[in-house]
């Protein structure tokens, strides 16, 4: 397990959502690296796919690489692969949104996550133009 303490309290961190946290810079020699560190994290333990990130509203990587406008080629794919299928049933606590639903919303958003994400799985949207 992956534990950060500040000396009054403990929360779980991973070195991958440490990545994911401070992922701003989009010039391509930091996206190449970021993307060699992703698969080398995950390659040393697939276990920090699962790690959510700390905070009032935890996130998992998979959110956490989306948010920061991660490409599916770039990381997003690995993190998806390497967490459990759940992770992309799951919605956003803060946004509500599934994992390909905010693919597609922002300045990064990214047509070809969105399309992989359904492709992978299909089953979240199932159900969502249906009047309740």
């Amino acid at each position: 397990d992956y534990l950060e303490s500040n000396g009054t309290s403990t929360k779980t961190v991973s070195p991958l959502n440490m990545l994911l946290k401070h992922a701003h810079c989009n010039r391509q020699v930091f996206v190449d690296a970021r993307r060699m560190a992703i698969h080398a994290l995950l390659r040393a333990d697939a276990r920090v796919a699962t790690v959510t990130s700390g905070g009032s509203l935890p996130k998992l990587p998979l959110h956490l690489a989306i948010e920061r406008g991660i490409s599916w080629k770039d990381g997003v794919e690995a993190i998806a692969m390497a967490g459990p299928s759940k992770a992309m049933e799951t919605r956003n606590r803060q946004t509500f949104m599934y994992p390909f639903m905010a693919a597609a919303v922002g300045r990064r958003s990214d047509l070809n996550s969105v399309y992989c994400l359904l492709k992978e799985n299909p089953e979240v949207a199932r159900g969502l133009a249906l009047r309740r």
